[in-house]
C-alpha cells in the first residue's frame, strides 16, 4: 500500500533539499533513516521527520504490519514562496535577499517494484554493398611547403594538434595529524577486531562517543577509548574533571553505566582517567577557546592566552587557528598564532590535535589546535641471539 506525508513551507531551499532526497530515494526505510542520521545537513533533520510521519501513516492508517518491507518510492521537493529581505550596503544602496521555502513530499510503499520488460531491439537491415573506394592519392616525396597566411588573417588551429595551456594549480597537502601517525607514535581510539558486524560495531562506537560527549560536555572530556571482547566493552574516559562524572559515592558513573548498557545491550566497564594538565591537551584547549568565543571574548585575547598557558607548562610549540566571521565581520576569514616549533611532517613528533566548533550569533567559528610535546625516540632494539 502506498502512503505519503507532506511538509509545507519548510525553511530549506529546494536545491539543498533535493541533494538529501536523492540519497534516500528507492532505499528501504531502515537504510534511509540511517543515511539521514549521519548526513551532516540541516535538511536531513527535516526530511527525517517527514519520512517518520509517512511510516507512521502506513502503520496506523493502512495497518502495515511489517515495516521492514517499506521502501521510499517518492521523494520530491517543490519550491514554495520566497521571503524577501533587504540587506543595507554602502553608499545608500540595498541588496535583496531571498529566503526560499520548500514543500517536501515523501511516499513509502510495501509493494515490490515491477521489473521493466526488456524490449527487443529491431534487427537492422544490411545495407547494399557499396562500390570499392578508389585508392588514396599519394603525396609527392620531399618537404611540404606551407602557404603563407594572407595579411590580417590567422591560420586556424587544426583538430588534434592544438597544444593545451599549462595552468599552475595549487593543491592542498594537508592530512590529519593523528591519522598520519597511527601505528608509529599513536594508537587507535577503538581497539577491537570484527569480521561480520564491523559496520554495526563502528556505528555503535560513534553513538557511544556522541552520547557521552553531549551529556558530559561540561566535564572537559578529552578523548574516549573503547576496547571490546566478546559481549563486553571497556570504555576509558579521559577527563579534566573526574569528580563530575563519578558523582557523590559513584552515583553518576553508575547511572552512566546503566544507560550505556541499556543502549548497547552489552556488559559495560567504565574507567575514568584524569587529565593532569588540561592546558597541554589540544582538544580541551580548542573547546576552551570555542567557549570563550561564545561568551563574546575577543578571539585574539583567547588565542594568545591559550598559547601562553601551553608554553608555560612545558609544551615545545603550539599553533591555534580560528576561521569564520571573527568579531562579527561580514566577510569570513582565518587567523592563526604559532609559538615554538610545530613540525607537521615529522612522524616521530608527538603532535596532539584538537578541533572544536563555536556556535555564535553570527554563525559558526571553527577552532583547531596543534600542540607539539617533543619527539618520541625509541631505544635501540635488542640484538637477536
Amino acid at each position: 500500500m502506498r502512503t505519503h506525508a507532506i511538509a509545507r513551507f519548510v525553511r530549506v531551499p529546494p536545491r539543498k533539499a533535493r541533494l538529501v532526497l536523492d540519497a534516500i530515494r528507492g532505499k528501504p526505510v531502515g537504510e534511509a533513516l540511517a543515511t539521514l542520521e549521519y548526513t551532516p545537513r540541516a535538511a536531513a533533520r527535516l526530511i527525517e521527520k517527514v519520512l517518520r510521519s509517512a511510516i507512521a501513516n502506513a502503520e496506523h492508517n493502512h495497518e502495515v504490519r511489517n515495516l521492514d518491507d517499506l521502501r521510499v518510492v517518492e521523494a520530491v521537493a517543490d519550491g514554495g514562496p520566497s521571503m524577501k529581505r533587504v540587506s543595507p550596503r554602502a553608499m545608500g544602496r540595498a541588496f535583496f535577499i531571498k529566503h526560499r521555502t520548500s514543500h517536501l513530499r515523501v511516499a513509502v510503499s510495501d509493494e515490490r517494484p515491477a521489473r521493466p520488460r526488456r524490449r527487443r531491439r529491431p534487427r537492422r537491415r544490411r545495407a547494399p554493398r557499396a562500390a570499392p573506394r578508389p585508392p588514396p592519392r599519394r603525396r609527392p616525396l620531399g618537404p611540404r611547403r606551407r602557404r603563407p597566411n594572407p595579411p590580417g588573417r590567422r591560420r586556424p588551429n587544426r583538430p588534434g594538434r592544438s597544444r593545451p595551456r599549462r595552468r599552475n594549480r595549487a593543491m592542498g597537502q594537508k592530512t590529519h595529524p593523528i591519522g598520519f601517525r597511527l601505528g608509529s607514535t599513536r594508537t587507535w581510539a577503538s581497539r577491537w577486531f570484527a569480521t561480520k558486524d564491523y559496520a554495526r560495531l563502528l556505528h555503535e562506537d560513534v553513538k557511544i562517543r556522541r552520547y557521552i560527549k553531549d551529556s558530559l560536555y561540561h566535564a572537559g572530556i578529552s578523548r574516549i577509548d573503547i576496547e571490546r571482547s566478546a559481549n563486553r566493552a571497556r570504555i576509558t574516559i579521559h577527563t579534566a574533571r573526574p569528580g563530575i562524572i563519578i558523582g557523590r559515592k559513584g552515583a553518576e558513573v553508575e547511572k552512566l553505566k546503566n544507560e550505556l548498557q541499556a543502549r548497547t545491550g552489552k556488559e559495560i566497564y567504565l574507567n575514568i582517567e584524569e587529565v593532569m594538565h588540561p592546558e597541554l591537551d589540544a582538544q580541551l584547549v580548542a573547546e576552551n577557546v570555542a567557549l570563550q568565543l561564545q561568551k563574546r571574548v575577543a578571539f585574539r585575547r583567547a588565542m594568545k592566552k591559550a598559547v601562553t598557558s601551553a608554553l608555560r607548562l612545558g609544551a615545545d610549540g603550539i599553533r591555534i587557528a580560528c576561521a569564520g566571521r571573527l568579531g562579527g565581520a561580514e566577510i569570513a576569514r582565518r587567523e592563526w598564532y604559532r609559538d615554538g616549533r610545530v613540525p607537521l611532517h615529522t612522524i616521530r613528533a608527538d603532535i596532539d590535535y584538537g578541533l572544536a566548533t563555536s556556535h555564535t550569533t553570527y554563525g559558526t567559528i571553527g577552532v583547531k589546535v596543534w600542540i607539539f610535546k617533543g619527539e618520541v625516540l625509541r631505544g635501540p632494539e635488542p640484538a637477536e641471539v
